[in-house]
This record gives C-alpha cells, structure tokens and sequence, in this order.
C-alpha cells in the first residue's frame, strides 16, 4: 500500500496533458514543506511550438505569496534521412513563499496556442511549522528584509504622518512582448523600526523577472507630488506583456512597524504595524502589427544587433566547428526563441547551448552556439542567418542578416563518412574477357584453414570481442538519443580545459584565475549533474542535494563560489598569495566531485 501511495505522489508531481504537439506537465519541488521553505511550482512545456508560449497567468493560490517566476528554453534539432526536425522544451518556474500552515491546493494553470486550451490538474501541498529542509544554510530567506533595522541617519518623528507605497512604471503604453520597468517606491515621513514584504500578488496577462530587492532600511528625500518625503525603493520587477488589452501590475504589500524597537534609546514602547499596498496601476498593451511581420520573426521586442562567428573555416571530415550567434541590446532578451541553423547537406547540427546575459540592461545579450559536425569533404556554403524583431519606438519590423561563410572540409577519418558516398571502382579489362590464365600442370600440396591453430586462434578472438562490440554499440546509441548524458559524459573533457586556463592564471598570480575557475566548476557541475546550463548558484547547490552529495562537499563548493564572487566584484578582493591558495581548493573540489557515483 506504501508503495501505491508512493506511485501517486510521483504522478501527481508531474502530470503530463498531450494535445497536438505539445506535451505540458507541473511539478512541485516537494509536496511537503515549512512555513521557513520556498515553494518551487514549474509549468514545462515542450514540441515544436513550446518556444513560442508566453508566460501563463497564475491563479490565486491561497496560503501562498507570489515571489517572482522566470523561464529558460532548451532545444534540440536532427537530421535523419535528409529531413530536419526540432524539438524545444520551455520551463516556467514560480516562486512561491508559503504564508500559514494547513493543506492547499495549487489551481489548474490554463495556457493556449493555436487555438487550443491547455489545463493542468490541481496540485496538493501541505505546510507545516519550521522547515523540511535539515540544512540550516537553506532556509528561505525571510522576507523581513528590513527587520530589527534601524537607519541612524533619519530623523525622529511621530506616527501620525503619512506612509504609503506607489508601483512607478516606465512606460503606460507598450507593445505586446516590450518589458516594463516597475519600480516599487516607499514614502514616508514617519519613523520605522522594520518593514517586511508579507505578500506578491501577481496578475494575468504577463511574465515577470526580479530585477532588485532592498536589503536595509536606507532613506533619502524625494519630492513626490510636491512635497518632501523620506523615500526608499523596495523592489524592481521587469513585466512582459504576452496579452493585449489592460493589464495591472503586482500589488506589493507590506507590513511596517511604526516607531521604535523596546529596546532602542529613544523607545516609548512597541511598535504600532501597519499594512500598506501600492494602489492599482494598469498598462495598455498593443497587439504588434501583422503588416509586414517577417516570417523570422519569433517574439523579439526591442532594439538588437546580430554578429556571427566560426571558430574555424578549415576543418576535416569528422571534425566539428562552433557557429557563435550573438543577439545584443535592449528589449525582451529572454523571451523569444534563437533562430534555427539553415540546414545543409552532410552537416549535422548538436543542440544549441544558448545563454543569456545582462537581461535587465541596455547591453543584454544571447548568445546561441551551435556545433556541427561534418561529415563529408567539400566546399560548403553556410547562407545567411535571418532574424527579425519588433522596435517599439519605429513601430516597425527590423531584420538582420548575418553574413555567409565558405567552410572548407578536406579529407578525414573514414570513420565519420557515409558508406553509401563512396564511389565503388570500376574494373578495365581493355577488350579481354579474361585478364590471365594460369598455365601449369603442377599442382600444390593442399591444406585446410581450419586444420591451423591460427584459424582457432582467429575465431575465438572474433567470439569474445561479439559482447564487447555489442556492449560499445549500445553505449554510442545511448548517448546519441541522450544528450543529458552526452554532456555527463563529456564534463571531464571541458574541465581540463577550463583548468588548464585557470592553472595559466593562478601561476601568473592574475585575478582572471576566479572567472575561469567560477566558469570551468558552473559548467562542469551542470553536466555532471545533467542539468539546464545557465542555473544560479543556488540551483546547482539544490541539484547536488537531489543527488545525495555530502553536504560538506555542497558547502566547499558554495564557498568556493563566494570566494569568486568577492574576487571578483569587490575591490582588493584577492591576493597572489589568495590565488595560489584558491587553486589548491579548486583542484581538491574537482578530485572530490570527480570520484562521485551520481544518478
């Protein structure tokens, strides 16, 4: 019966709905967890189309706080029998705090495309006091950011002035897919001992990023409406409008505490908690024109340059290239797919690995690498690379074109050739029916093969290496219809390199020895661990605990990053005696995670 109960639980944590070529499951990262946890909710969408599904609305979810929720896209495409086909898998994830203890249902979340409804079935999830999780370095992270928190440098006042909250836009009228910029700002001119973000609420018709989240209570004047208020901006989201027609953004609510803390000098006693929301704020979203819509065009809002690179143009058969597609500027960067690599004959193209960067800024960029393999010696003609998007500010369709590339595949190893290529020979006898005779009456002395020992020899060596060939066969279609464990497989390979560059710079005693190491460790642990490339520290930290990984190793390797972090981004992070030390680290955490059995 343990085990029924077990079965169900598995099936209600990922429910797969299929309707024309698109599957879509939920899931939840545990159907038990404290009211000190977070609440991980994902919606995944894959087929053909899923690139193109915007971000679904949640439902109102009682119990819980909406924190924030964002998406990554992966994809893969093959040649088989001289026909493309691809394939992307979309992951929304929402960010859920848990706001009391009880049993609560998660609503059916409902999305369309091409005129077809999708509904997921309800997810159940229990809350319980305290958290399920035993690492204390993993508990939520409170959202009384501003608690026990006293700012020296205002003023005292009394309670009887104002306090209120207003969610400032950048823009009121935008295009379907254009971000708007949504700063969350605090007016006051009373005194506050802390303040705290009790809940999120989200409403339809967007997707939405957190681009900033105060951590201190840490005011300046600012004029609002004509007067003079001690201000504070508690939070920045970036919204994507994927509907059209009004929409409203998040309602923030906060809990503040008015006056001072018990145990301050200037306390007269407890302080008095007020709850405040921003008032209601909507945006007019404009559909995007269809006139003159490029056919290229997948979703980008914004202003964009496109470059593309080739590592090599002269390789040989069975020798791979990397085709670097770089997208910079502002706009929804992570919000619409990369464009497909043009087929072509005897290449044949591995999923892209695409990367995006600075998303919240002017300098965004994705960044898409395709490796292609070639397979047969030639000339080849790689076309131009289309991609369109939408200026908001032109009201126009832009496309750009990358420029063409002449790739020269010379003769390789065989190996990695298409048998029905080859030319067979062609055999000139010159007019003569039979080319030579033999004219002896002599006849040799005769004896059978298989009366040699090197005859038993030779088959026995072909009966034994029958299960080796077998077991090497499965191994290679395994990892071909695998590319989860293609990347596990190949973690080794990439490491060294990234740690032959690290180890350049550890003994030239140079910072970039953090970046590289940061870089080679993020990469190697995504593929070991067989999971989306550009997660966040804290999501490599979680996979490693799924896999049973000592959390003592998961801590060396949560240090290891911080220790990049403050190399990095603060000034006299390091030193070159840090730098030889770190290295020492780094080599020591690799040794480690190398010698484990994962999954």
């Amino acid at each position: 019966m343990k085990k029924i109960y077990i079965v169900l639980l598995l099936v209600s944590l990922l429910i797969p709905l299929f309707a024309g070529d698109l599957k879509v499951a939920t899931s939840v990262n545990s159907s038990t967890i404290g009211l000190q946890d977070v609440l991980t909710f994902k919606v995944i969408v894959s087929g053909e189309d899923a690139n193109k599904i915007d971000t679904p609305s949640l439902p109102d979810i009682k119990g819980f706080a909406f924190r924030s929720v964002n998406n990554s896209v992966s994809s893969s495409f093959s040649f088989v029998n001289g026909k493309s086909s691809s394939s992307f898998t979309k992951t929304f994830t929402y960010t859920l705090i848990p706001k009391e203890k009880g049993m609560f249902t998660i609503p059916p979340v409902k999305l369309s495309h091409n005129n077809e409804n999708f509904e997921t079935k309800p997810l159940q999830v229990k809350v319980i006091e305290g958290t399920t999780n035993t690492s204390k370095s993993r508990t939520r992270r409170s959202q009384s950011i501003f608690d026990n928190f006293y700012d020296e440098t205002s003023q005292q006042s009394s309670n009887d002035g104002e306090i209120f909250i207003v969610a400032e836009p950048d823009k009121k009228s935008v295009f379907k897919g254009e971000p708007i910029n949504v700063t969350y700002n605090l007016y006051t001119n009373q005194e506050l001992s802390g303040l705290s973000i009790s809940d999120e609420k989200d409403h339809p018709g967007y997707g939405k990023e957190e681009t900033y989240t105060a951590s201190e209570l840490r005011f300046s004047i600012k004029d609002y409406k004509g007067q003079n208020y001690r201000a504070l901006t508690i939070k920045k989201v970036r919204l994507m409008p994927n509907i059209t027609g009004k929409i409203t953004v998040p309602t923030l609510e906060l809990e503040a505490r008015l006056g001072l803390d018990i145990g301050s000098f200037w306390s007269m006693g407890s302080p008095q908690r007020k709850i405040i929301r921003n008032a209601p704020v909507n945006i007019q979203v404009k559909d995007l024109p269809s006139d003159g819509k490029p056919a290229s065009f997948n979703g980008a809002v914004g202003k964009f340059k496109l470059n593309a690179e080739i590592n090599s143009l002269d390789i040989k058969a069975g020798d791979s290239f990397q085709y670097t597609l770089t997208i910079t500027g502002e706009g929804n960067i992570s919000n619409f797919s990369a464009p497909e690599f043009p087929e072509l004959q005897n290449m044949r193209v591995m999923s892209p690995e695409i990367q995006n960067e600075d998303i919240n800024t002017k300098n965004a960029t994705k960044s898409v690498k395709y490796l292609v393999i070639a397979q047969e010696k030639g000339i080849y003609n790689i076309p131009t690379i289309e991609f369109s998007y939408f200026d908001s500010s032109l009201k126009s369709y832009i496309t750009l074109n990358t420029k063409e590339f002449t790739l020269n595949v010379k003769e390789g190893d065989q190996r990695f050739g298409n048998a029905a290529g080859y030319v067979q020979s062609v055999v000139n006898l010159e007019g003569r029916d039979i080319d030579y005779i033999v004219q002896t009456k002599k006849i040799m002395n005769f004896r059978p093969l298989y009366s040699s020992a090197f005859y038993w020899l030779l088959i026995l060596l072909i009966i034994i290496s029958l299960p080796i060939t077998y077991y090497f066969v499965q191994q290679q279609d395994r990892l071909a219809g695998n590319s989860d464990l293609l990347r596990q497989k190949n973690a080794s390979k990439i490491l060294k390199k990234y740690l032959n560059l690290a180890s350049q710079h550890a003994s030239n005693k140079h910072a970039d020895f953090y970046a590289t190491a940061q870089n080679g460790l993020t990469k190697y642990l995504t593929d070991k661990l067989r999971i989306h490339m550009g997660l966040k520290t804290d999501d490599i930290l979680d996979s490693m605990r799924k896999q049973d990984i000592p959390e003592q190793l998961i801590n060396s390797v949560d240090a290891f990053f911080k220790t990049c972090n403050q190399a990095r981004f603060m000034p006299g992070g390091t030193s070159p005696k840090q730098i030889s030390s770190d290295y020492e680290i780094l080599k020591k955490l690799v040794q480690d995670i190398s010698r484990l059995k994962l999954k």
